[in-house]
């Protein structure tokens, strides 16, 4: 099955990045190495697909929330990678 969010290693770094507090556009950007462009665009992805939430804060500034569901995706990523290791 194809959800078309494309949930990849990028993805992954940016759920975890806001898991870790950083959860606004411009240190986002840095944390993950991604153009503007490229950040604005995965955020888009991963706010329609429900891992993250965005609050617009009365300053316009926007913030991003790790979502239940984006908690999921990474552990369940983590776990995933887990069992790829060869130790």
């Amino acid at each position: 099955m194809n959800t078309g969010l494309g949930l990849n290693s990028t993805k992954i770094g940016m759920l975890k990045a806001v898991g870790r507090g950083v959860n606004k556009r411009t240190p986002l950007m840095l944390e993950v190495q991604l153009s503007w462009r490229s950040l604005n665009e995965n955020l888009n992805d991963l706010v329609n697909a429900e891992l993250l939430t965005s609050l617009q804060a009365d300053g316009g500034q926007t913030t991003y929330i790790l979502t239940p569901k984006g908690e999921r995706a990474v552990r369940a990523y983590e776990q995933l990678m887990s069992l790829m290791r060869f130790d």
